[in-house]
């Protein structure tokens, strides 16, 4: 496996684990209800699997469109 590239399927995992974790601890350090954050993020990548639909990955592949252009 490439690990050199960074693809936006790749990016939406690191960004999605990262904020689940985030949601985690947040609940455990500051409110409970934060916990809803990580349910979000779940449901999200149940809509993504399903579907193809990830608005996170839309946004990501046009900033990375944006900054190939500059380059």
């Amino acid at each position: 496996m490439d690990v050199s590239k960074w693809s936006v399927d790749r990016m939406m995992f690191v960004l999605g684990g990262f904020l689940v974790v985030v949601c985690v601890m947040l609940s455990v350090l500051i409110h409970p209800y934060f916990i809803f954050g990580s349910l979000f993020i779940g449901i999200m990548f149940i809509i993504f699997a399903l579907t193809g639909y990830c608005p996170g990955a839309i946004i990501v592949a046009k900033i990375m469109k944006k900054d190939n252009a500059h380059n």
